[in-house]
């Protein structure tokens, strides 16, 4: 027997992915994870928790039984369609198996994120009962319901309101140290006495695994900055007990004002978020409020924009490609290395966004890998129809985000363009910068080899400017080392910018790694690289970015 049940999961991926951990760091937790392709079920990643509870479930194969029914990829849908969570509930005798659904907190793309919560026993079974949340907090569908339904109020737009969002600080580790019931205990009571301070005409809802929101009728931003430090403090200094042991826990809470401008319930939503987002930056345990003219709030208001421009373009192949040339120093007149470059148009102002207007979005809003997704797709149909009209391939370099190369189902992704278009692996470069690689450095370790052995090259972006450690160069199999542009332009004011460019350029000599100088643009940096001995340059000397249609 087999039912869905539409509520709140006790502890979600959301908790598990708070701090944007990579995939390697999922090895070490607790909480069985795996994630699972949306058209067919078949399991992608699972980390060592997940295969000790589910025997003979192999990567590549199918989780029979358990996910690929086709309701549950209905539900799927509608659970990224709608960005919220479901708990899936398979039931065998007295006990129950409960696993937690959300989207691909990554990069958006189609895939289940698995969490197994538990084994539990069923209602009568059970030694230990919570009072369901729902009874005390509306669920997230009511609750926006209600802010929605202020929002489009006529008779309450000229009259101020606020809306809040409370999340637990470090919620999963409840969840790990004492068990889930324990988590659910600390969430009724938290309820009980957030609920104790508010306002006859507030409203509490449950909109995420760990986090509630408030809406503050008639309430100025100064009387809700007071109402929610009063909660913080009250939430700090409760005693929370389970089953005689303390527990502590604090609270950060993000506040708005939605008066009549803000009357879109996607953007109060994305606003609240954001305020919250900026209190667990700040050190967590602390109230933010986003003002209109916060620059983060203006900041978040232009990156929304830029992600419909963004979609927009995925959906209706809209973005543009261009082709910047890497040439050798030993011969400038060979053109038959490029980086490709990515445009998007923006209707709205009549111009291009910048590449670091396109980035900062797509990264703010985690859709960087779609765009990954995007270029690599394009880019290997382009090559496969060059190719197969007799015309010499150059070596492409593509730049990859760094939740993509964390990411295994863009791995697998890669793999099926590789067998679609026949690609030439060996004229494709990927470029990750160094921060990225030192970051995540196992999991880039990873993906590198896996790519190398199907011919793909690497190039080492930005190097210099991050952690610039050459034994992270060791612990990277790649083929170039760009130097980064910074350097390069003021080595001939600065001996030690000239210092920096030679150290790089003699050490990935010795490792028999190529050197790539950035932002060269007058004929006396040439010169000078030529007589360090760095390999090949790019920049505006050699020629601007152009549409790759002119490369063929």
């Amino acid at each position: 027997m087999e039912e869905f049940a539409k509520q709140e999961p006790e502890a979600t991926l959301e908790t598990v992915f708070e701090s944007q951990v990579p995939m390697v760091s999922l090895e070490a937790l607790a909480v069985p994870i795996a994630i699972l392709s949306l058209d067919d079920g078949v399991v992608v990643y699972t980390n060592a928790q997940f295969k000790n509870l589910i025997q003979n479930c192999p990567v590549g194969k199918p989780l029979t039984g358990l996910l690929a029914t086709e309701s549950m990829r209905k539900k799927a849908l509608q659970v990224i369609e709608e960005r919220s969570q479901y708990v899936f509930v398979k039931k065998n005798s007295s006990n129950s198996l409960r696993v937690t659904v959300t989207r691909d907190l990554y990069s958006g793309s189609p895939h289940f994120f698995v969490c197994i919560e538990r084994q539990f026993r069923s209602k009568q079974a059970s030694e230990t009962k919570v009072r369901p949340l729902e009874s005390v907090a509306l669920v997230r569908t009511e609750f926006v319901q209600r802010v929605s339904e202020l929002l489009n109020d006529r008779n309450n737009q000229d009259s101020d309101q606020c809306l809040c969002c409370i999340d637990i600080d470090r919620f999963l580790i409840i969840n790990e140290k004492f068990g889930f019931d324990a988590g659910d205990h600390v969430l009724n009571e938290l309820c009980s006495v957030v609920k104790d301070l508010l306002p006859s005409n507030a409203t509490i809802g449950r909109i995420g695994g760990n986090e509630f929101g408030l809406l503050l009728r008639e309430t100025s931003i100064d009387e809700g900055l007071k109402i929610c430090e009063t909660i913080r403090q009250a939430v700090k200094d409760h005693q929370f007990e389970w089953k005689n042991e303390k527990i502590s826990i604090t609270v950060s809470i993000g506040i708005i004002s939605i008066r009549k401008q803000l009357d879109d319930i996607d953007y109060a939503l994305s606003s609240v978020d954001l305020a919250l987002r900026a209190a667990q930056e700040n050190g967590r345990d602390c109230v933010h409020n986003s003002a209109q003219n916060d620059t983060m709030m203006v900041n978040q208001s232009d990156n929304m924009h830029y992600a419909l421009v963004i979609e927009d373009a995925i959906q209706n192949n809209k973005f543009q490609l261009y082709a910047q040339p890497i040439v050798s120093l030993s011969d400038p007149s060979k053109h038959n290395y490029y980086e490709i470059l990515l445009r998007s148009y923006d209707p709205k102002v009549g111009e291009f966004i910048s590449s670091q207007e396109l980035i900062n979005a797509a990264e703010s809003l985690e859709i960087t890998t779609k765009i990954d997704q995007w270029v690599c797709q394009n880019i290997f149909k382009l090559l496969n129809e060059k190719s197969a009209n007799g015309i010499e391939l150059p070596i492409i370099s593509l730049n990859l985000s760094g939740h993509s190369i964390v990411n295994p189902a863009f791995e697998k992704h890669v793999r099926e363009l590789i067998e679609k278009y026949n690609v030439r692996t060996d004229r494709v470069c990927f470029e990750i910068t160094e921060s990225v690689a030192v970051k995540s450095i196992t999991r880039a370790q990873k993906f590198i080899h896996n790519m190398r052995e199907l011919g793909f090259k690497f190039s080492l972006d930005d190097f210099g400017v991050g952690y610039c450690s050459f034994n992270y160069l060791q612990q990277l199999d790649v083929d170039h080392v760009k130097i980064d542009g910074s350097f390069v332009s003021e080595m001939l004011e600065s001996t030690t910018q000239f210092a920096m460019v030679k150290a790089i350029t003699d050490v990935a000599r010795a490792m028999k790694i190529k050197t790539i100088a950035e932002y060269i643009e007058t004929p006396e940096v040439i010169k000078a690289l030529t007589v360090i001995g760095v390999d090949y340059g790019q920049g505006y000397i050699f020629g601007k970015p152009a549409p790759i249609q002119d490369l063929f």
